[in-house]
């Protein structure tokens, strides 16, 4: 099996579904072979299927602009398969379904964070659980007035802290994406 990327967010609608699949992006450019596991409940598969005329729905995958996509019930078939990458999107760390012990065992950790004071409060939180110890933290949608508060809150952790810009449609690859993947998948290999 591949490694693992499990990617969850401080608090919902954070933009972890859309730094998900620009992980995804970014390995693909790459030349990775990668997929992407919805791990939460947010049925933005569904949606998906629902909403664009040109996806594939495939019995064990969806796959839409390129990217194969698999449902939480189908992650057995994805660890059979030989995908080098599999990027885990685990949704809202502070919602109750969160499963907090699978997304601390996969390979790298990625949590998504915002500066919003909802989103620093959770963020704190987070920062004193041990599972997230290792984790890298991608901030989004923080001003760039806010960043160097931002690198000071999170103390030994700033070398693990990155900014990403704003990204409208998630299937569209950001080159500053590009940026923050290499290095956190570039500093887990040279860990």
């Amino acid at each position: 099996m591949g490694k693992t990327i499990a990617i969850a967010g401080c608090v919902g609608h954070i933009g972890t579904t859309t730094q998900s699949i620009q992980a995804v992006r970014v390995l693909e450019k790459n030349g990775s072979r990668v997929c992407y596991i919805e791990m939460n409940r947010t049925n933005y598969l569904n949606n998906l299927i629902n909403l664009y005329a040109n996806i594939k729905d495939q019995k064990e995958k969806v796959v839409y602009s390129g990217i194969s996509m698999y449902k939480k019930n189908y992650a057995k078939v994805v660890s059979k398969s030989n995908y080098e990458y599999i990027i885990k999107d685990y949704g809202n760390a502070d919602a109750d379904n969160f499963e907090e012990i699978s997304f601390a065992e996969q390979d790298i950790k990625i949590v998504i964070c915002g500066s919003k004071p909802n989103e620093i409060f959770k963020t704190q939180e987070l920062l004193k659980n041990p599972i997230y110890d290792d984790a890298y933290f991608v901030f989004s949608f923080v001003p760039e007035n806010e960043r160097i508060s931002i690198v000071s809150l999170m103390a030994e952790r700033s070398e693990r802290t990155y900014f990403s810009e704003i990204i409208m449609d998630p299937f569209i690859w950001s080159s500053e994406s590009t940026k923050i993947y290499q290095r956190i998948i570039s500093n887990d290999i040279n860990g």
